[in-house]
């Protein structure tokens, strides 16, 4: 099995090189290799490439950056992604596409279902929007797996933000306003990767009678303040942790102030647990100990 993985250095595709070269062989390109805004370039690099499954780890995640930078992002998180699933179809190939919560508003009070309506607001969001919807309407075997506040331990994300700022000041005031399920970007790779073994191993009329959209996200939900508690907790860091309001810290953005995924429809489909938020976390945190 050939398995073409784009966005290798990502935080996802980076943890997706550990876990999918036990199922195929793996070529794993990033930014720099495949330019991802030039559509045509991108449509004549996929067509002249051996894969039978593409996985794309790649986006535009620069959520401010992106009211600027509208082009990129749309290349990036929309028409991209739309070639890609077309080449897919092209060929049979199973095509695997990362997306974001943030393509809800917020204004939900218990977690969000695939079958609910996305209101995306911001360019970053609107664009990932856009890019399912490409997916979509590809037809073929595409699954579409949408995260929440993924994480890891290398890279520029919340927690490895509230690790520096620990170890930088004595006391951290964090927002109490902000809900999701923080995923580490380990144990998403890991269960897209258990999910994709079972499209291969059960055959095409299982996989393509399951293609379509799934929440794959931490199996509870938590605040910013939450999750920077538990981490400089669980690290032992000599900081104190203060509540504070969204509203304190303005942004061209707004974020969703509640964007829960609920992952019970990927669960039962894949027949996979989904472990709940500190159980990751205190797992990827062995790394910082």
């Amino acid at each position: 099995m050939r398995i073409l993985l784009l966005g290798k250095y990502g935080q996802l595709g980076w943890e997706f090189q550990r876990t999918l070269p036990l199922l195929g062989e793996v070529t794993a390109l990033d930014r720099d290799e495949l330019d991802l805004t030039q559509t045509d370039s991108l449509r004549t690099a996929l067509a002249g490439l051996p894969w039978d499954v593409l996985v794309n780890a790649s986006a535009y995640t620069a959520v401010d950056r992106a009211e600027v930078e509208t082009d990129a992002a749309r290349r990036v998180n929309a028409d991209a992604p739309r070639v890609m699933a077309e080449e897919s179809q092209k060929r049979g190939a199973i095509f695997i596409h990362v997306s974001t919560d943030y393509v809800f508003d917020g204004t939900k009070t218990e977690p969000y279902l695939e079958t609910d309506l996305p209101n995306p607001g911001g360019c970053y969001a609107r664009t990932k929007w856009e890019g399912e919807q490409a997916v979509q309407a590809s037809g073929g075997f595409h699954f579409i797996f949408r995260a929440s506040w993924v994480y890891s331990l290398r890279g520029d994300n919340f927690v490895t933000k509230v690790i520096k700022w620990s170890r930088q000041r004595q006391e951290l005031r964090i927002v109490t306003d902000q809900v999701a399920c923080p995923t580490w970007s380990r144990t998403l790779a890991e269960l897209i990767s258990q999910a994709l073994f079972k499209m291969l191993t059960l055959g095409d009329a299982w996989t393509l009678e399951r293609r379509g959209l799934y929440h794959l996200a931490s199996a509870d939900y938590a605040s910013r303040y939450d999750l920077a508690c538990f981490i400089v907790q669980r690290l032992g860091l000599p900081v104190s942790v203060h509540p504070a309001l969204t509203r304190e810290f303005p942004s061209p953005v707004k974020r969703p102030a509640f964007s829960a995924l609920a992952s019970s429809l990927f669960s039962q489909t894949f027949r996979l647990r989904v472990p709940g938020w500190r159980e990751m976390l205190a797992l990827a945190l062995e790394e910082a100990e």
